[in-house]
């Protein structure tokens, strides 16, 4: 979902920023002039009869919304606390008007740790069932300690932050020593516990007992009986989950992180999906044969303009492009 003021924010946006600094599927959708992205940044921002109608159609009961990226984050920081709490706002009146057929997540500005702490706490009087914060803002991520009081008021709550993880893509899994983590572990809890973390010297002090130990304290590699379980655990999870709620099991997966190894695909199989998706740096694996499922690459955005359609862009002119701000460019992960 979208307010149609924090559309008007992002697309001011596209004026005074270098594009390639943004996320590119902003990039495309706000100067694309195309019927279907046209057609999509319009129904981002209805929360009543179009994306009813829309979820009827898709044979969809109860949709989980949240502001969709980048949310607030991009934004000046007092805009972005405008902006989220508008949001929060329009999300809560539209689950009122159809309690039937929404859940919602809390969006917060992470620019300001002590307001999304607040607006956490807001947003779960409002009933809402979790917090959205897309990737990283300006270049910082949620481990950063300035982030902690986001932390400390969801884990208060109980309220879940969404976030994606690439278990499912992954070859194997390397698991930490036990006994290193306990060392890390009391150090910090020795030091304050989450007061240790706002130390000026905190990284420095961990990173010192961690090489002192890791050379001696070696982690190891899962065993691959270990890895399989794991994986398969995933996904005889989210069918069971799909089943008991929506009374049905999916039949397609959409990895967010590469397209599945040859094992989860496999498992994936086993467990009923039919069909995956992975990102665009998997095409070659995508095109062969012997793969457990079939699977389809997932288009980097700024090669969206290439589809089908009129007022496209021509192969050439996204070519130069993608040329000219490869470096700055994102993949559409999600």
């Amino acid at each position: 979902m979208a307010t149609p003021e924090i559309v008007k924010e992002w697309l001011a946006l596209l004026d005074r920023v270098r594009r390639p600094r943004l996320p590119q599927p902003l990039v495309f959708y706000g100067t694309a002039t195309a019927e279907r992205p046209r057609f999509i940044l319009e129904h981002l921002q209805d929360l009543d009869d179009k994306r009813i109608k829309a979820m009827d159609d898709a044979g969809i009961d109860k949709a989980i919304l949240s502001l969709t990226s980048p949310g607030a984050q991009p934004l000046r920081t007092d805009v972005a606390r405008a902006m989220a709490t508008l949001a929060n706002d329009r999300l809560a009146e539209a689950i009122k008007r159809h309690p039937d057929r929404y859940y919602g997540l809390t969006a917060v500005a992470p620019q300001d740790p002590e307001y999304s702490a607040k607006e956490i706490e807001r947003g779960h009087s409002l009933g809402f069932n979790g917090v959205i914060i897309n990737s990283h803002t300006r270049g910082e991520y949620l481990d950063d300690p300035k982030f902690f009081p986001i932390l400390e008021a969801a884990e208060a709550l109980g309220t879940p932050i969404y976030r994606a993880a690439p278990l499912l893509s992954a070859h194997q899994r390397f698991l930490e020593s036990p006994g290193l983590t306990s060392a890390c572990t009391q150090l910090v809890s020795e030091s304050g516990g989450s007061a240790f973390f706002r130390l000026s010297n905190w990284s420095e002090r961990l990173l010192r007992l961690y090489r002192s130990r890791a050379s001696v304290l070696r982690g190891e590699i899962m065993s691959s009986a270990e890895f399989t379980a794991l994986v398969s655990s995933e996904f005889e999870l989210s069918r069971s989950e799909f089943t008991t709620n929506l009374g049905y099991a999916p039949t397609a997966i959409a990895y967010p992180w590469m397209l599945g190894s040859r094992v989860s695909l496999e498992l994936a199989r086993r467990t009923g999906f039919r069909h995956a998706f992975g990102v665009a740096l998997d095409y070659r694996q995508a095109r062969r044969g012997d793969l457990p499922l079939p699977v389809f690459g997932r288009l980097r955005s700024d090669w969206l303009p290439l589809l089908p359609g009129r007022g496209r862009a021509s192969f050439l002119s996204i070519a130069a492009r993608k040329l000219a701000t490869f470096s700055g460019s994102q993949p559409l992960a999600h």
